[in-house]
Formats: C-alpha cells, structure tokens, sequence
C-alpha cells in the first residue's frame, strides 16, 4: 500500500518550472576605434553603434604633419569573424608641408612647390572591405583594404605663382585660377574596435 501511496504523490506534484534562460547581455553602442595604415598613419574615433549591424564614428586622423577630421560608417553582422564594408570621408586642414619636404628631400624645395605646400590641405574618401576578429560586444581587431580618393584644390594664387615661376617675366599678365587635382590610390588599415556600453 506505501508504494503505491508513494507513487501516486510522485503523481500528483506538479514538475518544477524550467529555470528561465538567462536574459542576453545588451548590446554595447558607445566605444572607439583606433587605427594605423595608408593614407591616414594614426587615427582615433569615436564609435556609435544603434543597431547590430551599423556603425558611425567621427575623430581626427594625422599624416604626421597634419591634423584631419573624419567621419565614416561601415557594416557589419557580427560574428567571431566578421567581415565589414566601410567608408569614410574626411579633410585635412592647411599647413605648412615645407618642413617635411625638406627633410625628404635633403634641402629647400623649389620655389613653385614651396609655393603651393605653404599652406596645404586636401580632402578624402575611402571605401574598404574588412574582416574582424573577436567579440563584437567587447573588444575586435580589424584588418581593411579598399582604395582612396584624393582631392587637391590650389588657389588662383598657388596657380598663378606656378606658372610664374615656370614662364618668368617673358609673359606679363600671365595668370589663371583655381586648379583642383583628383587621383585615386591604394588603402589600407589595421586597427581595434573597443566597446565600453
């Protein structure tokens, strides 16, 4: 009688409830990324990340002679290997290259290029496909190839000082105006992606 007592109040209890699953930690959106490579050497941003799969960010980059702001987006479905589409655009402010031209070249530039890296800026854009390594709510390292686009603009000063200098006192009144110059080169980065919340 006891067994079967037993068994039909093993019967009658109710089975305990599942423990629930644990709630997915939540998506860190704020975080920076650091990054070398060509055009940029060295850059630093800030990252924004609303939703899973797109990010923004904005910072400065350097060419070790002057000092750019940028701003970019990229696209990504994260996984522990992620691959990534990107681009960027940025511009670098005027200043003075002279120094560094020097040092490159040994000496004083000539007067025509002396001329226009005075004061020099330029703007850019780039465009790259990724692929990343790590965990996309902590911290990733990146490696990037694509191409660059360059876009050079002298001034009617810089333009008419060149052919100045080229053509001499032989033709008076010799002037022209602005000049834009456009080249599209290689890029490449390397970098990290650290996400704080």
């Amino acid at each position: 009688m006891a067994p079967l007592l037993l068994a039909l109040t093993l019967a009658s209890t109710p089975a305990p409830a599942p423990a629930p699953a644990p709630d997915e930690a939540p998506q860190k959106s704020f975080g920076l990324l650091l990054d070398a490579g060509v055009p940029d050497v060295l850059g630093v941003s800030l990252l924004y990340r609303p939703v899973p799969w797109l990010r923004v960010n904005a910072g400065v980059a350097s060419n070790t002679v002057g000092w750019a702001a940028r701003a970019g987006a990229g696209v990504a479905f994260p996984t522990f290997i992620t691959p990534s589409l990107n681009v960027d655009v940025g511009r670098y402010f005027p200043t003075d290259y002279r120094p560094f031209l020097e040092r490159l070249n040994g000496g004083a530039p000539a007067p025509a290029v002396d001329r226009i890296f005075q004061r020099f800026g330029y703007d850019f854009a780039s465009a790259m496909l990724g692929l990343e390594l790590g965990s996309p709510q902590s911290f990733a390292f990146f490696v990037r190839a694509g191409i660059s686009y360059w876009s050079f603009r002298l001034t009617e000063e810089q333009t008419t000082g060149l052919l100045q200098d080229g053509f001499g006192d032989d033709v008076p009144g010799l002037s022209a105006g602005p000049f834009t110059l456009r080249m599209t080169t290689p890029a490449a980065k390397v970098g990290f992606l650290l996400y704080f919340f």
